[in-house]
Parts: structure tokens; C-alpha cells; sequence
């Protein structure tokens, strides 16, 4: 009930079930002795032992990414129409977010921790003032665990009082958060020409996460919104606006919730969007948005980890759809063609931007459906945000 606390993480015991499927989804293994476990070996344990009864010990194992996996590789049982469970092991379960696996998949494994992208250090940092000869720590660990979920941090901020939020810090985490989400891609211009009225352009995109982009839950979404405008700034073509409403023209999951956008080598008109995400079916091979009916996933082209090899990754990350058989979605990123025709000589300006979105349209539409007061509580404050939708990069550049 008080959420994750700071004992129970660092209560975690060090295991050979870490990162393993017998310690995700929660699984994780709690003393009886109220040892506690950092990672600074140099410890005057006395004074917290005395007053709060945890006894802190060092372990390597707070560093380490199968710490994280714990709780951040979650599978779930997935049931049929009427409710009643299909998947019989743990194994079957259904992968609702596997960012550690993910991540093992990846060449972050060699060079970065969970830990090292999502907790910033400090230096200099006094522990406590009694006794006084206690040395300041090094590379100490800022509690802060940056993540993606910007929208929730603005409705909760937007909405302390009805929420009975009290944090005053919100501007530090939310700047904190836009600098993550702003680190997490890059677009680079492969090549451009423009001939006989047909504007060609092809553009890579490129992942700088240690996990799939984006990642967790399969509500989220990144659109490639790319818009041409001629020299009187008139647009002569867009694909992935976003709508102020969360929805994204053009995107057939925002029309009819049986239908998802499919993944794209060749985009050629408006009404082509490229969106990187994981559509969960359920156990007839039809779009769900409830969880429990996920069963696995339709489509997920949610951009790869640098050194993330598509056709040797595990069922529980593996790609799905068209993008499995695309030869330019790799790890580390991915390439896609504009055609435009029919244009009139002249100056052309291109924009091309990856837009983030922590839930998509389909999935709220899907939760209003529910007439529980929460839900009512909820969409008022999701209609009222102007937050749905966040600009990671950018690249604009002029053919003729």
C-alpha cells in the first residue's frame, strides 16, 4: 500500500535467480534478518543498526542490472473471452515488458548498468553527521530513476490537490525527464533528389537506449511525423500528424480498434504512417487492448538496442511483423523511404520529427468505455493535458 519503498529494494538478496525467468514478475527474495544491501563496502553499520533495526551490508548485486529485471521483466497470464486462464507455465505467459531482456540482447550489456542511464551520480555526498569522521561518498547514486512517463508526472502535478499529491520537486523530474526522452534518438539524412516533380528522401533513425524504443508497457508509441512545405510554407505533404486530441491522422488504429498501422519500408502518401510499437492479440488472433487478453504481440517494431540481433532474440523480445523481414530494421536503427510525386519545381523544406506518447489514442478510447468513477476522474484530467505528446528530435533540411 506505500508503494516501493526504499527497504524493500534494498532488502533484495543477492540470488542466482536474478535475471532469471524465476525471479521476474515480482519474484524477488526478502531476508528474515533485516540486512539491508548497498553498494559501498567501506560501512560503519552501528547507527542505523540502532535505530531503525536494518543492519546494512555491501553487495555487488545493488549495481547490477538483474536487480532491476526483478520487477522490470513482467510476464502475465492472459485469459480468454469469458475468463478463463490459457497460459499454463510461466513460460507462456504473456511478455507484457521484458526491458531487461531486452537490454541482455543488446551491446549495453557489456558497457552500461540499469542503474548507470536511469540514476545520475553525485560526489561529495554526506551520509550522515554523527559520527563525524564518517567519509563523504563518491558516485553516489541519486534516487531519482528518470524514466519516460512524462504525461503522468504533469497529471499528477497538474492535479495535486483532487490527487492529494504532495511533492514539491515535479520541476526537477520533469526537466530531468525531458533531457532522457531528448537523449533517446537521432534522425540522419541518408540521401535526397528531386526529379520530374518525385521528391525522394530516405532517413535513418537511430536508437540510443540500452532497451527496445519505446519500451514497458505496450501502451506507448513513437510516431515518425515528417511534413514537406514549399517555399510559401504551404504543406504539400504530412504523414503522422498529431492530433490535439492524442490521435495521429493517418494512423488506422486511431479510426477502428481492430486495425493497426503496419510497419513501413516505403511510405509513398499521407495516409502512411510510420509508428514504432507493440500491438498486443489476444487468443484469436484480434487487437486487444486489455492486458489480461494479451496473448502476444501482433506487430512490434519498437526501434532495436545497438547490437540487438532480430533473428537470434528470444521468443519473450522478439520482433513481430513486417519489420522482422525488413532489412534495414536492425539494431541500433532503422531506415525508411519517402516517394513523393506529383510536385511542381521549386523549394522544398522537410521536417522530419519522432513524437513519443505514453498512451495511445487506442488505449484510452478503449479505457473509456469504462464507466467507473476513476476512469471518469481520469479521462477529465487526460482531456484537459497538454501533455499527450512529446518531440524526442528533430531534422529539417531544404531540397530543390
Amino acid at each position: 500500500m506505500n508503494g516501493v519503498s526504499c527497504t524493500l529494494c534494498h532488502q533484495i538478496q543477492d540470488s542466482p535467480k536474478l535475471g532469471t525467468l524465476e525471479s521476474f514478475t515480482g519474484k524477488y527474495e526478502i531476508g528474515e534478518n533485516k540486512e539491508i544491501y548497498g553498494p559501498f563496502d567501506d560501512l560503519f553499520p552501528n547507527p542505523m543498526t540502532m535505530r531503525t533495526g536494518f543492519t546494512p551490508m555491501f553487495s555487488q548485486h545493488t549495481k547490477e542490472s538483474e536487480m532491476c529485471g526483478t520487477c522490470h521483466n513482467l510476464k502475465t497470464p492472459y485469459v480468454d473471452e469469458n475468463g478463463n486462464v490459457l497460459s499454463t507455465t510461466p513460460e507462456s505467459e504473456f511478455p507484457e515488458q521484458m526491458p531487461y531482456s531486452e537490454w541482455l540482447h543488446s551491446d549495453y550489456y557489456t558497457t552500461n548498468s540499469c542503474q548507470s542511464c536511469h540514476m545520475a551520480r553525485a560526489n561529495g555526498v554526506p551520509i550522515s553527521n554523527r559520527p563525524m569522521w564518517l567519509q563523504e561518498r563518491d558516485g553516489f547514486a541519486i534516487h531519482e530513476f528518470i524514466g519516460a512517463n512524462k504525461l503522468m508526472l504533469n497529471m499528477l502535478n497538474d492535479n495535486k490537490q483532487q490527487l492529494g499529491v504532495t511533492s514539491t520537486n515535479f520541476g526537477d523530474i520533469l526537466t530531468a525527464t525531458e533531457t532522457i526522452l531528448q537523449s533517446s534518438a537521432t534522425i540522419e539524412l541518408l540521401n535526397q533528389s528531386f526529379t520530374n516533380g518525385e521528391l525522394n528522401f530516405s532517413l535513418k533513425i537511430n536508437s540510443q537506449t540500452g532497451h527496445k524504443l519505446p519500451s514497458a508497457y505496450p501502451s506507448r508509441r513513437v510516431i515518425l511525423h515528417v511534413t514537406v512545405t514549399d517555399a510559401q510554407n504551404n504543406v504539400v505533404f504530412e504523414s503522422g500528424k498529431v492530433n490535439n486530441d492524442g490521435s495521429v491522422q493517418g494512423v488506422d488504429a486511431d479510426t477502428d480498434p481492430q486495425a493497426f498501422e503496419p510497419h513501413y519500408e516505403v511510405i509513398t502518401s499521407s495516409d502512411q504512417v510510420q509508428v514504432y510499437e507493440a500491438i498486443m492479440g489476444n487468443n484469436h488472433n484480434e487487437v486487444t487492448y486489455t492486458l489480461l487478453r494479451g496473448m502476444a504481440y501482433l506487430k512490434d517494431n519498437r526501434l532495436l538496442p545497438t547490437g540487438f540481433d532480430k533473428t537470434s532474440a528470444p521468443n519473450d523480445v522478439a520482433v513481430a511483423g513486417a519489420a522482422l523481414l525488413d532489412s534495414d530494421f536492425i539494431g541500433g536503427s532503422d531506415q525508411i523511404c519517402y516517394q513523393i510525386s506529383g510536385l511542381n519545381s521549386g523549394l522544398y523544406t522537410v521536417r522530419a520529427e519522432l513524437v513519443y506518447q505514453t498512451i495511445a489514442f487506442g488505449f484510452v478510447q478503449d479505457l473509456f468505455q469504462d464507466n467507473s468513477d476513476e476512469v471518469h476522474d481520469f479521462k477529465k484530467m487526460y482531456e484537459e493535458s497538454n501533455h499527450k505528446s512529446t518531440v524526442l528530435t528533430s531534422l529539417q533540411f531544404n531540397v530543390q
